[in-house]
């Protein structure tokens, strides 16, 4: 996750299950491991899926799996000078592991995922270290089951959200977020 033009965050699932962030610097073709701090320690197998810093100011978000429990979950930090902030888990409504999160501007985050054979987009807020729950989630296609679903952000509020379809093709549709409200818009292209 980029923090600035010399500065990224490496965030991963430690040997532990532990969830680390690792601060490291790059000048000319060196980088250096700077600053690491433990976001989530937990008795279950944790597994790092997506981080995303959000497009507006400082803020980070974290998805993670909890495979043990079959549950995703994010959680919000900040990071500033070698120093991490952390807040609590959200669940985000039990959806499986192969999800993406992505950031929209203004403290908005976008969670696209697969549930069964169905692809479902919600939506939350992030300010500083804390989350506001979810929005119900739309469904917005059809896909394999449990398909890996991908998104990138097209401006504040709007992403393209990808998927294997149920009939093996690659599917597309774009996606407005609105405060925690996700929608399609338009149809699914192929």
């Amino acid at each position: 996750v980029p923090v600035s033009a010399t500065e990224f965050l490496v965030i991963y699932t430690d040997g532990s299950d532990n969830i680390v962030a690792t601060s490291c610097t790059v000048s000319g073709t060196t980088i250096t491991v700077g600053a690491t701090s433990t976001i989530l320690s937990d008795a279950n197998v944790l597994v790092v899926r997506w981080a995303e810093r959000d497009e507006s100011t400082t803020g980070y978000v974290v998805h993670f799996y909890d495979s043990t429990n079959t549950i995703s979950y994010a959680i919000a930090f900040t990071y500033s000078a070698g120093s991490f902030a952390f807040g609590s888990a959200l669940s985000l409504l039990g959806a499986n592991s192969r999800g993406s999160l992505t950031s929209l501007g203004n403290g908005g985050f976008l969670f696209a995922y697969s549930q069964g054979t169905n692809v479902k987009v919600n939506g939350f807020v992030r300010s500083g270290t804390s989350l506001g729950s979810t929005g119900t989630a739309a469904t917005v296609g059809t896909c394999t089951n449990n398909s890996f679903v991908c998104g990138t952000r097209m401006g504040k509020g709007n992403a393209v959200i990808g998927w294997v379809s149920s009939t093996n093709d690659n599917s597309w549709i774009a996606v407005d977020l609105n405060g925690t409200t996700a929608s399609a818009l338009g149809t699914v292209g192929v």
